[in-house]
C-alpha cells in the first residue's frame, strides 16, 4: 500500500512537471546543478563524475532541478549497504546525458 502511495505522488509530480510553465531555456553549469541536487538531497551522499560534461549547456534548470532532485531522493531510499548511488555528468551524440545508478535491491 505504501508503494502504491508512493508511485501515486510521483505520478502527479510527473504530471505536475509536464503541465508547468513552458521551458525557459538558459545556459547553466549541469555540473553545478547536480552537486547541488545532490547535496539537498543527502550531503556527501552521491559519487559524482563529471568528466567530459560541458561547462554550459542550455537548459531550464529550475525544471531540471525538480526532477533531479526527485530522482536523486528515489536512488538514496534504500542504499545498499557501504555504497553511495552514483551520478555521472556527460555528453553524447550532441546531447547531454545525466546518468544515476544506485544499488539497492530495487522493486519486486
Amino acid at each position: 500500500m505504501t508503494e502504491a502511495e508512493r508511485l501515486e505522488a510521483l505520478t502527479g509530480d510527473l504530471l505536475d512537471f509536464a503541465r508547468s510553465n513552458p521551458v525557459d531555456l538558459q545556459p547553466a553549469d549541469p555540473t553545478a546543478l547536480v552537486v547541488s541536487c545532490a547535496d539537498e538531497v543527502a550531503r556527501d551522499g552521491f559519487v559524482i563524475r563529471s568528466e567530459g560534461a560541458p561547462r554550459l549547456w542550455r537548459l531550464d534548470a529550475g525544471l531540471m532541478r525538480q526532477a533531479l532532485t526527485n530522482v536523486l531522493r528515489n536512488a538514496r531510499q534504500v542504499p545498499f549497504e557501504g555504497t553511495r548511488p552514483e551520478v555521472t555528468v556527460g555528453r553524447s551524440d550532441g546531447s547531454l546525458v545525466l546518468t544515476v545508478r544506485d544499488f539497492g535491491s530495487g522493486v519486486a
